[in-house]
């Protein structure tokens, strides 16, 4: 039993593939995002992640509930986590609809090019 137990661990690092039931982060997000933001502004970001990426999406319509039940976090925690989000341009929001009151989420694709690469390690 022991000597096995951490064989899925090595198999997994000899052939790296996707293991089911779990959402794969950017490692930019990680490496040049996550040092610049909030650890509100984290906890949004991951869910938005997992809501977007994770269902294998481009973009998504994610209500405030959602996130308030994904995150624990209160609305007003959450209304600053996205406006941050924005204003770093690492997601953009789409207006809702008339009638619907739930924006539509989606990440900035153009972001991990060299230009903001130097904007992000300039504003650490």
């Amino acid at each position: 039993k022991g000597k096995n137990m951490f064989k899925y661990d090595r198999d997994l690092i000899k052939n790296p593939r996707l293991i089911p039931n779990t959402t794969q982060v950017p490692t930019f997000l990680i490496d040049i995002v996550m040092p610049i933001i909030s650890n509100p502004t984290t906890k949004v970001m991951l869910f938005l992640v997992r809501k977007i990426y994770g269902w294998g999406k481009e973009k998504d319509k994610i209500s405030f509930t959602q996130i308030q039940k994904g995150t624990g976090l209160s609305r007003i925690s959450i209304a600053r986590a996205l406006e941050e989000l924005e204003e770093k341009k690492i997601i953009l929001k789409i207006k809702h609809q008339k009638g619907s009151q739930i924006n539509e989420y989606a990440f900035n694709e153009r972001l991990p090019n060299l230009p903001l690469l130097k904007y992000f390690r300039e504003k650490r």
